[in-house]
């Protein structure tokens, strides 16, 4: 079976495209990539938010249509996996690091233990940001202990489910 379904493309263009449904989602973006000429290998499949997904989620190369339940006329967007994030580290050094959005917390952390050299990177995660705090907390802040891959934050709170995807828990660039 086919559905039609509307692509939006890195141009901000949407096209509508037909596929089967039991393309995979690498062979979506493949074909989009042939017949518009936009995008690339760092390219993917992102179904904005609705309601399986109020935040939008990446989908998955080796999946299919019919996995994510996509329908007739239902919009996907064929984007760029890769942005850059800044990241608090615990010498309160501020790094700016290639992030692939589509791949869990847990990975992202994995991978920038792996860049640091850190030995154990099941010990860290990532922390929600938070703005910056007044100068009478900066003070207890430093008495606080922080993790090394904390994405700008402040206190203990908001740590990010090792499991998800950045963009389904709305971290944003």
């Amino acid at each position: 079976m086919s559905v039609t379904l509307k692509v939006k493309l890195p141009s901000g263009a949407v096209k509508a495209m037909r596929f089967t449904t039991e393309m995979s989602m690498s062979e979506i973006a493949h074909t989009v990539h042939e017949k518009t000429k936009e995008g690339g290998e760092d390219h993917g499949m992102f179904q904005p938010p609705c309601d399986d997904a109020p935040n939008g989620r990446w989908l998955q190369n080796d999946r299919t249509m019919i996995y994510y339940d996509i329908s007739q006329d239902d919009v996907i967007e064929y984007k760029k996996r890769h942005r850059a994030q800044k990241i608090r580290l615990l010498d309160d050094t501020v790094k700016t690091v290639l992030l692939d959005e589509s791949t869990t917390v847990a990975d992202i952390v994995a991978n920038l233990a792996k860049k640091m050299n850190i030995n154990n990177p099941e010990e860290y995660s990532l922390q929600r940001a938070n703005k910056e705090p007044a100068k009478e907390e900066k003070k207890e802040k430093k008495d606080e202990k922080k993790d090394p891959n904390a994405q700008l934050t402040v206190n203990d709170e908001g740590w990010l489910k090792s499991t998800a995807v950045l963009g389904e828990l709305g971290v944003e660039p």
